[in-house]
């Protein structure tokens, strides 16, 4: 038979089982420490050969300095009177050619001394249908790739480039869907 007790439990917690037992622990712990650590003194030395300074004597201003000459190589031409903002650049070894593309839709070729600048292409003429969207970041005319064999005159990939561009051009409907309706890319 059980007994039932309506009688209320008095203990206080410092008089609990389980708060003595937290206590034996909290000072079991603080006893483990080493006093001066406890104070906020130095922690012990390391082992030989450890440290906690991995430069212990300062580095000479001039011990293994690099000394780098800059000039001008090449200068793209302002756009609608706003630099240019160069996306990539590509040697193109058949033609001795640098290939430049701009955020804002052209690509140039540069020759290999860098004193000749041209216009190769303009993504933005009407004519491509193809209108660069460059407002903002991350945008326009991103990225390009010649072909392997781009400069090799009779094959299948002679002049053949492939670009990434931002275009506001809506048509014709792209052959992807995105899960989301509002996202722009």
């Amino acid at each position: 038979m059980t007994q039932r007790s309506n009688r209320t439990d008095t203990r206080t917690p410092s008089s609990s089982p389980t708060f003595y037992l937290a206590l034996v622990a909290l000072v079991a712990i603080g006893a483990a420490q080493p006093s001066a650590q406890r104070r906020g003194a130095p922690p012990e030395p390391l082992p030989v050969g450890q440290t906690n300074q991995p430069f212990p004597q300062p580095i000479e201003s001039t011990q293994g300095v690099i000394n780098v000459t800059l000039r001008e190589f090449a200068s793209l031409p302002d756009i609608d009177g706003v630099p240019a903002r160069m996306m990539k650049i590509v040697d193109e070894p058949v033609s001795r050619r640098l290939f430049v593309s701009d955020m804002f839709g052209l690509l140039y070729t540069v020759s290999a001394d860098g004193r000749t600048v041209m216009p190769y292409l303009d993504i933005r003429d009407p004519k491509w249908g193809t209108p660069v969207q460059s407002q903002g970041r991350e945008r326009g005319f991103q990225n390009f790739a010649l072909h392997p064999q781009f400069g090799q005159t009779g094959t299948p990939g002679f002049g053949r480039f492939y670009t990434y561009t931002d275009s506001s051009n809506q048509t014709p409907p792209a052959d992807f869907a995105s899960a989301i309706e509002t996202s722009t890319h």
